[in-house]
């Protein structure tokens, strides 16, 4: 007697396939959006792009500072534990202590200190109660370009002479600023060793440049043998904050040959003191 004929099984169509896929997709998409993976897993909140900022570069007086959003993704709530910043000088609007909870966030305003000149860079390091390992410690870093608003060139005054001999040439040394009102009641300027002196000889402003004032800087008669620095203060009267200090290096030599200097650079130095023509990147 022959068997009867075994059924095949049915085939699912392509476009069945299809949208299964679609929707578990869907469904993927919704549980990330509530903060939450399949499984129960929490979705990474922030996200990690999200947690460097760069501002690039500022306008004048300009504040480098940034609101970064802490969110809570897990089902239970969680505090603050800890809050560090790169540097005393930044500042962050958040406190040990702060609660969080299920699915709620937190604006976190962090500012860097807009002091001296060029570029910027600290990091907020943030520690939680949260048992998730994302949200048990989220570090922030942020990052901005400082315009200079007062600077001389050159950077450096270097004076090279033979002991004994006719003294150098002066030395021409042009201070710029982005505000000219810096400029308006007088500059005094000093020394600490009285290595060499200045004399302004011009002043100018256009539409198109920097306002300026050009000094012409003279090592003083007989100076000591051997390499000898000094700073050439330079401070405008009701504007502290744009105090320069000009280093001054005079290489004197007795045997004949001229001593190399090596370079360092002028620094501004505000309240409190900052590099200007190449600060320190903060970590």
């Amino acid at each position: 007697m022959p068997l009867p004929p075994i059924e095949s099984k049915r085939a699912i169509p392509r476009w069945g396939i299809s949208l299964v896929a679609v929707f578990a997709a869907m469904a993927v998409g919704v549980a990330a959006s509530q903060g939450r993976l399949p499984g129960g897993r929490p979705a990474l909140q922030p996200p990690s792009d999200s947690r460097s900022i760069d501002l690039g570069e500022l306008e004048v007086d300009a504040e480098p500072r940034h609101t970064f959003t802490l969110t809570n993704t897990t089902d239970s709530a969680f505090e603050i534990v800890g809050v560090h910043t790169s540097c005393g000088c930044e500042q962050a609007a958040v406190r040990v202590g702060e609660r969080i909870g299920p699915g709620e966030s937190l604006p976190i305003s962090y500012s860097l200190s807009n002091r001296g000149a060029g570029l910027r860079r600290g990091t907020l390091t943030i520690d939680t109660s949260a048992e998730d390992p994302d949200l048990k410690q989220i570090v922030y870093s942020l990052s901005a370009t400082i315009p200079r608003q007062i600077w001389t060139e050159p950077d450096t005054i270097e004076f090279r002479t033979a002991h004994g001999s006719v003294p150098p040439q002066p030395v021409s040394l042009v201070v710029y600023t982005a505000d000219p009102a810096v400029f308006s009641n007088g500059c005094r300027v000093s020394t600490s060793r009285q290595l060499a002196s200045a004399e302004p000889i011009a002043a100018g402003e256009s539409e198109t440049e920097p306002a300026r004032l050009s000094f012409l800087v003279t090592l003083r008669d007989n100076p000591p043998p051997g390499m000898t620095m000094d700073y050439l203060t330079l401070e405008f009267e009701g504007r502290p904050e744009a105090m320069l200090h000009v280093p001054v290096i005079a290489a004197v030599d007795t045997a004949g040959s001229v001593l190399k200097a090596s370079p360092v650079e002028a620094t501004q130095s505000p309240a409190p003191a900052a590099a200007l023509a190449a600060p320190e990147e903060m970590e």
